[in-house]
Formats: structure tokens, C-alpha cells, sequence
């Protein structure tokens, strides 16, 4: 199948058509609380209720379906599918949002601090990550895409394995947001919750670079999947360790073999680092682009300097950054 018409086809599905969450389960899997805004009320469904003025199949006694009102509006206030009322996500915008409470904005807050760190393979995210864990400890709860649960770990190994050198996209695309539906609703939600600072090698940014800019899937199909997969959780602040490709690719190669991504073609690791830059360009205000070239520590003194000066990370005394 041509690329294009890959892309339409995976568009129409899940943006022209835009089905709703509870239309893309089966009937048995939807959750009770989710109907379209046209649905009769839950009591009414098969029959049981008739319109206003009808007598009561049983007891002969007239219904006053007007009566059924507070509950369905009780009911239509419940459609939140258990979104934490926490950072929006800048996608969708309101045009784009078609179909119901899922897409609705949430309130942001600045309580739960959220920090992720991006890019191309071999910037350093890993040995970042580590630096945080030696200078914060127990202060943050540090995490990865994909891979922070149990089963993403098994999802992990699975995207990541050479031997799936005949993966798709599509599947590609999907395993990702399984892997973050998990992370975020074992993990990241719960640990925000606490009111616990989290800092995420990898998120939503990295899926847009790789299958978005990387792949070429439509950017609003993988947007329109994360607020599914997310509930819509941002983070406060991105970190982006930008590198030339060519010296990231050098460093893989020194670490030894290279898994399934780190081994694609030099052109496909060109498109996710200029992916990188175009979504940093649009949210200045989120992104912090770090030179990738500089010292590790000199890297993390700026991460930190970041975090504090936002007030995302606890302070640390300075001798102890």
C-alpha cells in the first residue's frame, strides 16, 4: 500500500471519522458512564421507557419522563473517564475537538511537577537520568519510555527486538501508547498524585519525532491518540539534549549492538532530529534545548538550574549539584 494512501486511511480512522473512545470498544467493554450526547438515558435503553405521557407497561400508571432528567444530567456530569484534573495538552485545539468530554481541556497546575527529557538516540538521556538519581535520590521519581511498568518492559522488548524487523508503523505507533496508557495510569498519575516530582526519559514528544517526523503518521493521529492514552498530562517542562546525528549514531555504535530503532537508516534518524527542533520552536516556553556536545555535568548543572528556577525540582545546596 502507498505510503499516502497508508496515511489517509489511518487519518480517516482515527481524525476524519473521529470515532469516540466508547465506539472503538465493543459493546461489552464500554465503560457505563460514556454515552453520545443523543443517547436516551441508561434506564431507557431497550425499550423500557416511552415518550412523556405513556402508560406504564406494567402498572398501567403514567410516566413522566421529565423525571428521568436530573438523573441523565447527573449521568452527563460523570463523563470524565477519570481524567486528572491537571495539565492540558496544547492538541487538540477546540476545532479539532469533535467528539465529547474526552478532548476536553484540563486545568493545568503547577503541584505535581512533571519533567521529561528527549532526543535522538545517543544524546545522553540515560546518563542524565543517572546524574538526577545521584544529586536527588529519593526527591524524585525518575522513570522511562517505554518500559517504566512491568508490562511495558515486556512491550519494550518487543518494539525494540531485530528480529520484529517487519513491524509496521501502525503497530509500531500502538505499541508506544499502550506502553505510555500503562505508564501513565500505574506510574506517572499515581506518583503525581503524591505530590511527587517525576522526571520521564521519554513521552508524548518522543512519539511525534520518531512516528510522526521519523515515520511519517500524521501528527494530529498521534496528538488524537495521546490524549487518549495520557488523559491529557503534559509536562511542565521538556528537556531536549540536541546532538548531530552523525555523532549520536557514533556513540550507539561504540555501546555495541544496536537494537531495532538505533539501526535504522542515517536519513531516519535526520527527519526525528529535525522533528525534534520543529516542536521545540513551537512551545519555547515548555522546551529547554540543551547542547548535547557539553559536558555531562555541565548538562545536568543546567538541567537542575532549570528545574529549580521553575520550580519543578527541590533546591540542592550548591556544592551538592
Amino acid at each position: 500500500m502507498a505510503a499516502a494512501e497508508h496515511e489517509h486511511r489511518l487519518g480517516s480512522i482515527l481524525l476524519d471519522e473521529s470515532p469516540s473512545v466508547d465506539t472503538l470498544l465493543p459493546p461489552e467493554e464500554k465503560p457505563a458512564q460514556v454515552r453520545q450526547a443523543g443517547d436516551p438515558p441508561a434506564h431507557a435503553q431497550g425499550g423500557g421507557l416511552a415518550a412523556a405521557g405513556a402508560e406504564s407497561a406494567i402498572a398501567g400508571e403514567r410516566v413522566d419522563v421529565l423525571a428521568a432528567q436530573p438523573a441523565k444530567q447527573a449521568m452527563e456530569r460523570q463523563i470524565e473517564l477519570e481524567v486528572p484534573q491537571r495539565h492540558a495538552l496544547h492538541q487538540p485545539q477546540p476545532e479539532a475537538v469533535a467528539h465529547g468530554p474526552i478532548l476536553t481541556p484540563l486545568i493545568e497546575s503547577t503541584a505535581m511537577p512533571f519533567v521529561t527529557l528527549e532526543g535522538i538516540e545517543g544524546s545522553g538521556k540515560s546518563t542524565q537520568l543517572r546524574l538526577l538519581q545521584e544529586s536527588h535520590g529519593a526527591a524524585l521519581l525518575l522513570t522511562q519510555e517505554p518500559g517504566g511498568t512491568p508490562l511495558g518492559a515486556l512491550i519494550r522488548e518487543t518494539i525494540l527486538d531485530r528480529r520484529h524487523a517487519t513491524m509496521t508503523s501502525t503497530t509500531e505507533l500502538l505499541l508506544y501508547f499502550a506502553d505510555r496508557a500503562q505508564h501513565v495510569g500505574e506510574t506517572l498519575r499515581p506518583a503525581l498524585e503524591r505530590g511527587e516530582t517525576v522526571v520521564s526519559d521519554r513521552y508524548v514528544d518522543s512519539t511525534l519525532a520518531y512516528q510522526g517526523y521519523g515515520r511519517g503518521i500524521p501528527l494530529d493521529v498521534i496528538r488524537s491518540l495521546a490524549v487518549i492514552a495520557t488523559g491529557g498530562l503534559e509536562p511542565d517542562l521538556t528537556v531536549l539534549l540536541d546532538l548531530p546525528v552523525r555523532l549520536g549514531l557514533a556513540r550507539v555504535g561504540r555501546r555495541g549492538r544496536e537494537d531495532r530503532l538505533e539501526s535504522e537508516m542515517g536519513e531516519f534518524h535526520e527527519r526525528v532530529c529535525a522533528g525534534y527542533h520543529t516542536l521545540a520552536q513551537a512551545e519555547p516556553e515548555r522546551w529547554l534545548v540543551l547542547d548535547a556536545t557539553a559536558a555531562p555535568a555541565e548538562i545536568h548543572r543546567r538541567i537542575v538550574e532549570a528545574g529549580e528556577r521553575r520550580g519543578l525540582m527541590p533546591k540542592l545546596p550548591h556544592g551538592l549539584r
